[in-house]
């Protein structure tokens, strides 16, 4: 029975229905407590009295909330009303990627980031052992920021799972059977879930690679007349291949493409953080900053979807993607991107009216606060300890506002620019800014759901409301120079509607708002006289992702037309609230966010009095750290020099020297034992092979002729064997062969990942599938071929553990192993005794615990034992300057306000 509008389940009230189906019935509903809109999904009323139904409605539900990732649907809460079974989840706005489809295919770079976004998504569902078994566009959702997010999630820990006497049709996130049952949408089922055959994560990325290939060609890769038909053409037939000489998608992608669709499910990428690492790398790292000047044009009319390729060919010139596209004549020169701040946590700069100082805020020495510092000569000083932020410049440069949270919420605090105590003005407001003579201020509070605009003599006396913006949140405001209007930002109070700029009358409170809507907008500024404002902003194509670019634009506010000024590449600003400010003439400084991967050093085991070090920082992807032999240097492969290169950092000298710099891509590096000669794979020859050079990355050859896709080498203790996986399909499995390339010798016949030989060259440690559909460790004798499982079944005490991400190592001269986790609370390296014949499963413990926010990629050891460095993934915060951009003036302010 369908539920009623204002029907409540708990502390939500229904407010209406948004669909239904064999997955469960879905309703529009507010949450009282947190005075938001969400959405519930409520178990059928068929299977209400079936426990195990009901048990498996739940337990679904707990593991896809414990999963928290971006890209993945959040559920807020589970819980059971009157009989009624629902799960609470999150409330999107946008459209699915099917709707988004029905325009046609998308370009290039749009559907690359899509399919980036989904598998980092998947990876963290595979590492806590959930496969999605039906992914789609109709399950993928673009929101109107610009993200994706996964929608209906199964759980797949085993397939002997599924209770038997549970009706293949049971309602659940997504359908989950045993073996024999084939399920899920037919176009987009890998060739082993078509055969009903027990699925793993490769399953996922099989499904992924036909979403991508639909994104890029508007098209699905298998589609016949009947099912029978397309089954059959999924598991026997190849996808139509692009078109030569295609140049709309980079031949990297199709390459991606192409991997993903592999019929077996060892040929494709080896895990969900694989492919998104493949998708991340496959445009390169460098972009410039081309300013980007357009015709005015007036705000009610909308860029053609059709010209934004032609705008970013025009405006971004990226890499590898746009080779041999050059400039049209006539652009304005390049503006210049200056970086003002390097501990990773800047953010909210202003500038003084003199153009010398600015002020931002960031966390230092363990504690947060405001700085100041002069551009020229770059000295930099802490004003402030406390959680600060929206700094603001008074324009006789006496004073300095900004926000600062205290126990009782933000309120506005004041202090002297050269120094001082702080002074708090103004109580529970958010933001502020300075009238043109410096004697009043303009503030932003939140009052019962809606935020009011209202202004206050400069020492906080006389507050006056200007206007309230009923359910609306405000940010950025700025008094015009003239004094006449306060610029503000509006957006839905949770933030997912359209932002708008509106102009407050300050004599009248008349509230003015100048279209169009954008779905990301950032920071206000006035320019000049007061006739423009700059603005930081994305649309769809543009929004959501910090290797994205987002646009500098200026508006005229009284003709509403506005003139694109640059492209900050690989930056995304941050949304909503004062961002940036006006310097000079040409000048603007603004705050920027972004995801990285970088390396970080740490003590192994407790008790090690070791100093925690970041060993590599900035906008690079940093990965796959292997020490030396003698453990003073570590080899990783990088981005960071424009393409995937070897790069080494020195610990003695802490610097960072390039190894090798061919256009093709290099990783998977390993030192040969004599610490002389790297060994490493590369696609140099049109495939990835295994190649070998010395330390320095001279004299490079290639060792291996597999022809497909020869990864992860690791050497011999005498350097005699290179040990290396394949997925090549007539020779999958662990190898071995000479240094000089003769002599090559299958060892193992199974689809295995990185593998790691033992320091003493008896026995080689890997993870794979193998035969089941979860990743374990296992190890081969060399000598004997015998081969061991190590991890199954794996207890630490607090709940079952997997094999997660990056190569294994071995550990005290191979009597113990290491690798990443991910179960439930349990997150971190694992350690585990080795001892041949016996079962150490008992002796697994967790050897250093992570918090999740601490997203490890890859690792490497010390060979001493005492020292791990970790390729995590974070967010980085800088304060940066262009210069050079046009039609951008120092306000001219007044001397008197209205």
């Amino acid at each position: 029975m369908a539920l009623e509008i204002g029907q409540r389940l708990g502390a939500y009230e229904i407010l209406g229905s948004l669909g239904a189906g064999g997955m469960g019935e879905v309703y529009r509903a507010r949450d009282g407590r947190l005075d938001r809109d969400v959405a519930i999904k409520v178990l059928p009323e068929a299977f209400r009295t079936n426990p195990e139904a009901r048990a498996r409605f739940e337990r679904e539900a707990k593991a896809v909330a414990a999963m928290s990732h971006p890209n993945i649907m959040g559920i807020h809460d589970f819980g059971e009303d009157d009989g009624v079974v629902y799960a609470v989840i999150e409330l999107l706005d946008g459209e699915t990627l099917r709707d988004a489809l029905a325009a046609g295919p998308l370009p290039s770079r749009k559907a690359v980031d899509y399919a980036r976004m989904a598998a980092r998504g998947l990876g963290a569902a595979h590492d806590n052992e959930i496969v999605h078994r039906d992914l789609k566009p109709e399950n993928l959702f673009l929101t109107r920021g610009g993200s994706l997010k996964i929608l209906d999630f199964g759980l797949a820990r085993s397939t002997a799972d599924a209770p038997a006497s549970l009706p293949e049709n049971t309602p659940t996130f997504t359908h989950l059977t045993g073996a024999g049952a084939v399920l899920g949408t037919v176009n987009y089922m890998s060739p082993e879930q078509a055969r009903g055959e027990p699925v793993g994560s490769s399953s996922d990325i099989f499904s992924l690679g036909t979403v991508l290939y639909e994104m890029l060609r508007g098209k699905r890769p298998f589609e016949e007349d009947t099912v029978p038909e397309t089954m059959t053409a999924i598991l026997r037939e190849d996808p139509p291949p692009f078109p030569d000489g295609e140049t709309v998608t980079p031949l990297a992608v199709q390459r991606i493409v192409q991997r993903c669709l592999e019929k077996q499910p060892e040929q494709r990428f080896h895990s969900a953080h694989d492919l998104a690492f493949a998708l991340e790398t496959s445009s390169g790292s460098t972009m410039e900053t081309q300013a980007l000047v357009t015709e005015p044009r007036r705000a009610r009319r909308s860029l053609p979807m059709w010209l934004i390729p032609v705008i970013l060919v025009l405006g971004l010139l990226v890499g590898a993607w746009l080779k041999g596209t050059s400039a049209p004549s006539g652009l304005p020169s390049p503006v210049k991107i200056e970086q003002l701040t390097f501990t990773g946590t800047g953010a909210h700069p202003a500038a003084s009216r003199d153009g010398r100082t600015i002020a931002f805020t960031a966390r230092r020495a363990g504690s947060s606060g405001l700085w100041i510092k002069q551009l020229q000569g770059g000295r930099e000083a802490r004003l402030t300890d406390g959680n600060d932020s929206f700094v603001r410049f008074s324009p006789d440069g006496t004073s300095i506002l900004f926000s600062r949270l205290t126990a009782d919420g933000p309120s506005i605090f004041r202090i002297p620019a050269v120094g001082g105590d702080p002074r708090k003005m103004i109580d529970l407001a958010s933001e502020a800014d300075w009238s043109p003579d410096s004697k009043s201020i303009v503030f932003v509070r939140n009052s019962g759901g809606s935020d009011e605009i209202g202004i206050c003599n400069a020492d906080g006396a006389d507050e006056r409301i200007l206007a309230t913006f009923d359910g609306l949140a405000l940010g950025s405001p700025r008094w015009s120079p003239d004094g006449r209007h306060i610029a503000v930002v509006s957006s839905s109070q949770n933030n997912v509607t359209p932002l708008n700029i509106n102009l407050v009358d300050v004599k009248t409170g008349e509230v003015t708002s100048l279209p169009p809507e954008r779905p990301s907008l950032t920071g206000l500024a006035w320019s000049g006289d007061g006739e423009h404002l700059v603005f930081g902003w994305s649309d769809d194509l543009l929004a959501g992702s910090s290797t994205t670019a987002v646009k500098m634009s200026s508006l005229n506010v009284t003709t509403g037309e506005t003139v694109d000024l640059f492209w900050a590449n690989r930056l995304l600003l941050n949304q909503f609230g004062s961002r940036l400010d006006i310097v000079d003439d040409g000048r603007i400084v603004f705050g920027t966010i972004g995801n990285r991967q970088g390396l970080t050093q740490l003590p192994l085991q407790p008790g090690i009095e070791l100093p925690s070090l970041t060993l590599t920082d900035g906008n690079s992807v940093d990965r796959q750290p292997v020490y030396s032999p003698d453990g003073t240097k570590i080899l990783f492969s990088s981005n960071r020099g424009g393409n995937l290169d070897l790069w080494i950092f020195d610990a003695a000298s802490e610097s960072l020297t390039q190894l090798t710099d061919d256009t093709a891509n290099d990783w998977d590096p390993a030192f040969m034992p004599d610490g002389s000669r790297i060994i490493w794979s590369s696609d140099r020859s049109g495939n990835l092979e295994i190649w070998i050079a010395s330390l320095d990355g001279g004299g490079a050859r290639q060792v291996t002729r597999d022809g497909v896709d020869a990864e992860n080498p690791t050497a011999s203790s005498d350097g005699e064997w290179i040990i290396y996986s394949t997925s090549n399909p007539k020779h999958v499995g662990l190898w071995k062969i000479r240094q000089d390339g003769s002599d090559a010798t299958r060892l193992l016949a199974k689809s295995i990942y990185t593998p790691q030989i033992s320091p003493d060259g008896r026995y080689v440690l890997f993870p794979s599938q193998m035969d089941s559909t979860s990743t374990h460790l296992y190890v081969l004798e060399i000598e004997t071929l015998e081969v061991t499982q190590l991890t199954e079944g794996l207890e630490t005490g607090v709940s079952r553990t997997m094999v997660s991400v990056g190569r294994p190592r071995w550990l005290d001269g191979g009597r113990s192993f290491v690798y990443v986790a991910r179960s439930g609370p349990v997150y971190g390296l694992i350690t585990q005794e080795f001892d041949e014949g016996r079962d150490t499963t008992s002796t697994s413990r967790l050897l250093l615990p992570l918090t999740t926010d601490f997203s490890i990629e890859s690792f490497g050891i010390s060979p001493d034992s005492r020292r791990v460095t970790i390729s995590r993934f974070y967010s980085r915060g800088e304060v940066q300057m262009a210069e050079g951009v046009p039609y951008v003036k120092r306000p001219r302010f007044t001397t008197q306000t209205n």
